[in-house]
Parts: structure tokens; sequence; C-alpha cells
């Protein structure tokens, strides 16, 4: 090929800030890491749940505009970040993905995650709206043996860890339905950490 023919447009710049999952989003939009790729039928492997809840401000009422993103362990019990240095062992299980949200809820639909060895089955939920840069907290599930001794559910009080323990709230066919409803600010808020790796 000739050198006049090449490309001779120079490479853009990195991005800096990430994922844009998904390009735009829509206030009915749900959340979805099972099946991150709209139109196809493949689904991720493992027991598909619905993690849902309400976001509430100080006074009780529920926060209007946010924006929500989500990541959590496989099945396996791999973080977000080891699968990607790996690339995992299910291309159909996405690694994060963000829910605008103008109804005051937010509604993930996604395979359980696993435990590692250090880490009880968990979401990473981040929030972000007007007022705040962004707020970091994880979501665990009942009746998990690693609960009792995972390090951050642990470094909390008694009284505090149940406020990120998710209750089941039904099924949908083969679907478990888990809600933790999340309160930012006030007497009954929800434990918030810095950035978190999980």
């Amino acid at each position: 090929m000739s050198k006049s023919h090449r490309n001779s447009l120079p490479p853009s710049g990195e991005d800096t800030i990430g994922p844009y999952f998904p390009v735009a989003f829509s206030p009915t939009q749900t959340a979805n890491l099972r099946t991150p790729y709209p139109g196809t039928l493949l689904h991720a492997k493992g027991q598909p749940i619905i993690l849902t809840g309400a976001v509430f401000d100080t006074d009780g009422n529920l926060v209007p505009r946010f924006l929500a993103e989500f990541h959590h362990p496989d099945p396996a019990g791999r973080s977000a970040v080891q699968r990607l240095r790996s690339k995992g062992d299910d291309p159909h299980l996405g690694l994060s993905t963000r829910h605008y949200a103008d109804q005051g809820h937010y509604h993930l639909e996604t395979v359980m995650p696993g435990a590692s060895p250090d880490r009880a089955p968990h979401v990473t939920l981040t929030l972000y709206c007007d007022g705040i840069q962004r707020i970091v907290t994880q979501i665990f599930f009942p009746d998990q043996p690693g609960n009792a001794d995972d390090p951050l559910l642990q470094s909390l009080p008694v009284d505090l860890q149940g406020r990120l323990i998710a209750q089941r709230d039904g099924e949908a066919g083969d679907c478990l339905i888990f809600r933790r409803d999340i309160v930012m600010r006030g007497k009954s808020e929800t434990p918030f950490f810095d950035d978190l790796e999980s």
C-alpha cells in the first residue's frame, strides 16, 4: 500500500474515566449484567437474580434522579478487575453497568456473585446525583456463610451490618429477587466507603 493511501489521522487521546455503558440512558432502562448485549438470547451462567431498592435523602424522600453503577464478582468469586485482566470464562457476564433512575429506585439484573477466599458475595453500588460527586457502598446477601468473616462487613458495628444486607423479596420464574434500600444521610444512613476494588 502506498504511503498516500494510509490513514494519516492522529490517534485520539485516551479516556481517563469510564466505563461508558450504555451509550445513552433512558428513565425506564434497567441495569443488566446477565444479558449485557440487548437483543441477544445468551445469558450469563449462574443463579439469576434481581437486586432492587429505593434511594432516600436526608428527609426520607425518594431521591428524584441519580445514576447507579454496579459491579460484582462472578459466580467463581473473581472480581471485575480480576476478570478484566484474565478475560474471565463467561463472556456473557458483564463487568459493570450503569442505570439512570428518575423515580427514586434502582434495578439490577445479574447472577448471584460468588465468594472469594477473603470476601463474601456482594455487589458494589456507586451513586452519582446532584449535590454529591459519588458515594460507594456494598450490598451483601442473606444467609451467606462468608458474611461472618467478610472484612468490610465486619468492620462495622453489628447494628450497622444489617443496613448492607439485602432481603429476599420473592421470585420471578427462576430469578431470585432481593431488595436493599439506600439512605444517603441521617439516622438510618447506609454505610458508605472510600473507593472499593471488588
